[in-house]
């Protein structure tokens, strides 16, 4: 996630440790808002008027029009929040797609091939 003062953007990375820290309370919504809060240095005020931005990678939980969660924070914390879909994310899917096709997979396997040849040591 960021925040963003002024011209200056905050990031604020949600690890596993953090996530694990707030789970007593079994609810994402309000792991995000706590770190929103610490470490955003917000108000609960100054959430309604600041833009943030959250980047996923495209999971349901996250984007789902009806039970996600951006939908919710949007709703009810943070109205000018933005998500964002990492673009690598999207990359490596559609890697992962195309090399189920007999051609791209031949073509890796030839790239792949070449690039021991030339980084093996003689």
């Amino acid at each position: 996630m960021y925040v963003v003062e002024g011209c200056k953007r905050i990031p604020i990375l949600l690890t596993l440790a953090q996530m694990l820290f707030y789970a007593t309370t079994n609810n994402p919504i309000k792991v995000i808002v706590a770190n929103l809060l610490q470490y955003g240095n917000l108000f609960k005020i100054d959430m309604t008027s600041k833009l943030t931005n959250f980047g996923i990678d495209g999971v349901s939980i996250f984007q789902g029009a009806k039970n996600g969660l951006i939908p919710h924070l949007k709703e009810k914390h943070v109205p000018f929040m933005l998500w964002v879909h990492y673009v690598a994310h999207q990359t490596n899917l559609v890697i992962q797609t195309l090399s189920r096709l007999p051609l791209i997979f031949k073509i890796e396997a030839l790239l792949k091939s070449m690039y021991n040849y030339y980084c093996t040591p003689p």
